[in-house]
């Protein structure tokens, strides 16, 4: 009911002359409003998992490390789902690129947000629909991840379906996921043949096998 109604019935309210009809009309609006706030708040529960929008990375200078095979492709909305979802903070990507490389290099399918065309329009739900699709959802915790709204609800998405694999790149892992196990690689130099990463690869084999 538009809001001049409602000031009408205060008005004769204030005046006296109100009758019993407006009391219930008033009771009738206030209702409708609460029905709308019941609403609107269910919408926001039930909203989409989004992550963060992409970012046009340039190009690196001819001295940096050159990725692994299919490392950096770009997908579009079409393409076959990854097995492996990567979330992680963009201050640490001069960390997780060599990690994601030697995973690659299992023979698994991983996604992460370099893969997304820039400017395109279906970037959120692309994210949406690989996260959802990903069998392990590695999450690559760090101060700055920490503190990261889409980090941490898509490590959540990952736990709720028992495929969240954890490490963490200076010891940082939030209190809510203290009980998850976490792959400690503070001080890792980016080595395949570092004990830690063995131990990792194994945990996302056996999730990959269930």
């Amino acid at each position: 009911m538009h809001k001049s109604t409602v000031a009408h019935l205060d008005q004769r309210r204030r005046e006296g002359t109100s009758a019993a009809a407006d009391d219930q009309q008033h009771q009738r609006v206030t209702a409708a409003v609460l029905e709308l706030i019941d609403a609107l708040e269910q919408r926001a529960t039930d909203a989409p998992i989004w992550s963060e929008p992409p970012q046009i990375v340039a190009d690196r200078p001819d001295s940096a490390r050159p990725p692994a095979q299919g490392g950096l492709s770009m997908a579009p909305l079409d393409t076959a789902d990854e097995t492996i979802f990567v979330s992680y903070k963009r201050e640490d990507r001069r960390q997780i690129e060599p990690l994601i490389d030697i995973i690659a290099a299992q023979g698994w399918s991983v996604f992460w947000d370099p893969k997304i065309v820039p400017g395109s329009p279906n970037w959120d739900m692309l994210l949406e629909r690989k996260l959802m699709a990903a069998k392990c959802v590695l999450v690559a915790w760090s101060a700055a991840a920490a503190t990261s709204h889409y980090v941490r609800t898509e490590a959540h998405h990952g736990r709720s379906r028992n495929a969240l694999v954890a490490v963490t790149f200076d010891g940082t892992v939030p209190a809510t996921f203290a009980l998850a196990q976490t792959v400690d690689l503070t001080g890792w130099s980016g080595r395949a043949d570092d004990p830690r990463i063995a131990g990792l690869l194994d945990g996302i084999g056996r999730m990959l096998d269930r």
